[in-house]
């Protein structure tokens, strides 16, 4: 939600700018304090969060226990250094992190991921953010209105989680017009010099540009905390990427009485479906052994950016061609849009 909190300054600062011709009329400079911009973020994420701890404080103290959690066994955990707990059954929600490609630990402390921005006390000057997914984009987007330099870069060619070339090139094309977006960029040399990020990349028009940067945001991706659970003292199996081998219909662990729902399974990164998936691995926890697949609502993410991008259902690249019909809607002449 932090996102969310910093996108509502530049969207008010962006309909200031353009009442003209509704015959609205704002006189003098419009100023942007950076400082007072990140005090709202700060006290907003901090209101929101302590609802998210309260909630959590509520519980009983004789159910809960405080502390880091690690496996002994697939039903017995470790609770700091205090206690120990033999369950039933487990459930893992220890949600995710971002994940940083080797290469950008270069740019050393100037390198940041979305969790630091909400900690910045003033905007900087100029940032470049690798990764134009959902985070990538909206903060992207949100501190150019601010009045930041902001280039994003990718080496994939997707652009927020859209895979489909004829919506990709659209919303290049519209989100372009606001900020630098570069989502095939070819990169030539990135190193830390003066205290600032340098990366030499070629332009857009074909040529070779070197641009000095405050920080380097890394939207890059997510990865399941599951690195200190000890899961090497249990039956569980890690795949190729470090992610538990699970039953995505019943979100078991192999066949140990192990569930794991939400980020930490990184199917899909999304609110509404970590409570969904919460509820899911809970039930079949709780009836263990006797586990059943429940419904999953149909896939849906939203961008919040300017324009809008939402998404639902299967993934265009996840699609037979042979097997589906296409149809597009161009609304740009239509007098209602």
């Amino acid at each position: 939600m932090p996102s969310k909190l910093l996108i509502a300054a530049p969207e008010a600062a962006y309909e200031v700018c353009y009442t003209t011709p509704f015959g609205i009329h704002i006189e003098g400079e419009i100023r942007i304090n950076g400082r007072e911009v990140m005090a709202r973020v700060w006290s907003e994420r901090d209101r929101f969060v302590g609802r998210v701890l309260g909630r959590a404080a509520s519980i009983p103290a004789q159910d809960r226990y405080t502390g880091y959690a690690c496996f002994i066994d697939d039903t017995v955990l470790a609770i700091g250094d205090y206690a120990t707990v033999q369950a039933h059954s487990v459930v893992i929600a220890t949600g995710s992190g971002p994940y940083i490609p080797p290469a950008l630990l270069v740019f050393g402390d100037r390198l940041v991921v979305n969790d630091d921005v909400f900690n910045w006390e003033d905007l900087p000057h100029r940032i470049a953010v690798f990764g134009p997914g959902v985070i990538g984009l909206e903060v992207g987007q949100a501190f150019a209105r601010l009045g930041v330099q902001v280039r994003v870069f990718d080496v994939q060619e997707a652009v927020g989680l859209l895979t489909d070339p004829m919506v990709v090139e659209q919303v290049k094309f519209d989100l372009g017009e606001e900020f630098y977006l570069h989502p095939d960029a070819t990169i030539h040399e990135m190193k830390l010099d003066d205290n600032e990020a340098v990366i030499v990349f070629t332009e857009l028009d074909g040529s070779v540009v070197t641009g000095r940067f405050n920080y380097v945001l890394a939207c890059t991706g997510r990865k399941s905390n599951v690195d200190s659970l000890n899961l090497e003292n249990t039956t569980l199996q890690l795949n190729k990427l470090g992610i538990l081998v699970f039953d995505a219909k019943t979100l078991q662990c192999g066949t140990a009485p192990v569930f794991i729902a939400g980020d930490a399974n990184n199917i899909l990164l999304l609110l509404h479906e970590a409570a969904d998936e919460g509820k899911m691995a809970g039930r079949n926890a709780a009836h263990y052994p006797d586990i059943e697949v429940l419904p999953r609502r149909a896939p849906i993410s939203i961008v919040s950016a300017d324009p809008q991008i939402a998404m639902v259902g299967q993934r265009y690249v996840d699609q037979e061609p042979r097997n589906i019909v296409t149809e597009a809607m161009d609304f740009t002449d239509q007098g209602r849009s």
